[in-house]
């Protein structure tokens, strides 16, 4: 159910919920300052039919689009844009756009059926607007509501964390499991990983937007100091967040480092079983194969033997098979000796691949500007 809070000269803030947009939007448009969100099934295929409702160029709304999850665009009386807001699941990082349309007086985000960004302030919005000075203009009163949508979409952004966080403590527990094997925990880091790479791009984007706005100087966002230290706080807050992101990122660089040294370890120790036992094995069948072998062609009639070259014909027995069980002792040895070697300069090469991309990367230091750094 799509709902609209509005408020009109000498009429308190008021709440109106109506499945038909063009209720709210005939409400919206007799009133002081309105702020409408609207609930769709699909952002991208529904905003353009939604925005000229509200009076909005449908351009502006296909230039937003352009983004990939964020965007801004000024048309001077009007303006918009596009936030990303995110999903996690079970260390899944799924992403939803939302769109905010502004014009003097009028505020109207349109976000997906699957989310619940904007709960939590739609229960206060009247409360919020009640608060506004009443001297104040019809774009700074927009420009309050606008700050305080960013925040709540951030704050339900960044809350995203503590689950990417429970998630590495799970994969802690999988890396101290023994029985488990070295595939599952391995496609199980690269998940994870490939989550965090995600929700970093996604703050990323989300901080490049919020410095459009920032640097837009846009007509219909206020200059108040107030605004602007808002706005300067929140730029600050996500490039921390984009920090601790990066922070998740160490760690799992290091757990990957870890992942990779024990790995090397029980190569190392399944390799020395398999040398032992096809070393002795090769040596037990040589000790029988070849003095076997030489009595076998020495019975031939074409060797007339007697009993006076017993002490010769068994000391050349006994020099062949030592002789033979030694050639297959070295050859047999030095063969798992260099495929133990291969081995471990490949689990040595992965160990250094994650140090490269996790725990040798150094903390990034906080991007954002401090207040005052604004328009």
């Amino acid at each position: 159910m799509h709902s609209c809070v509005f408020m009109m000269p000498g009429v308190p803030p008021t709440k109106f919920f109506s499945h038909h947009p063009e209720r709210l939007a005939n409400v919206a448009e007799k009133a002081d300052v309105a702020w409408v969100n609207c609930i769709v099934a699909d952002v991208r295929a529904d905003s353009e039919k939604l925005a000229p409702e509200y009076g909005f160029n449908v351009n502006l709304v296909r230039e937003m689009l352009l983004g990939r999850y964020s965007s801004f665009v000024d048309n001077d009386t009007q303006a918009g844009m596009m936030l990303p807001t995110v999903q996690i699941r079970k260390g899944v990082v799924t992403t939803y756009p939302v769109l905010i349309l502004l014009r003097e007086g009028l505020i109207v985000t349109i976000q997906d059926r699957h989310i619940t960004r904007f709960a939590a302030f739609a229960r206060y919005a009247e409360t919020h607007l009640r608060k506004i000075p009443a001297n104040w203009s019809r774009i700074d009163k927009t420009s309050s509501i606008l700050l305080r949508l960013v925040d709540e979409n951030n704050e339900r952004n960044y809350s995203g964390i503590k689950e990417l966080a429970g998630v590495i403590d799970s994969l802690g527990k999988l890396l101290a499991d023994q029985e488990l094997g070295f595939e599952k925990i391995s496609k199980a880091t690269y998940e994870l990983k490939h989550s965090v790479t995600v929700f970093q791009a996604t703050l990323w984007e989300n901080y490049e937007t919020l410095r459009a706005i920032q640097h837009g100087d846009a007509h219909l966002i206020s200059s108040r100091p107030e605004s602007l230290t808002v706005l300067d706080d929140l730029i600050e807050e996500n490039s921390w967040y984009i920090q601790l992101g990066e922070n998740l990122t160490l760690i799992l660089g290091s757990g990957a480092e870890a992942m990779q040294d024990y790995h090397a370890i029980h190569l190392l120790r399944f390799n020395n079983i398999i040398s032992f036992t096809s070393t002795w094995l090769s040596v037990l069948g040589t000790m029988f194969l070849v003095p076997n072998t030489i009595a076998t062609g020495m019975a031939s009639s074409a060797y007339a033997l007697g009993p006076g070259d017993m002490w010769w014909y068994t000391a050349m027995l006994v020099l062949v098979t030592v002789g033979s069980c030694g050639l297959v002792y070295f050859g047999v040895g030095r063969f798992w000796q260099v495929t133990m070697s291969k081995a471990l300069d490949t689990a040595r090469t992965g160990a250094l691949a994650a140090r490269r991309t996790g725990i040798s990367r150094k903390g990034i230091q906080p991007i954002g500007n401090k207040p005052g750094n604004g328009r």
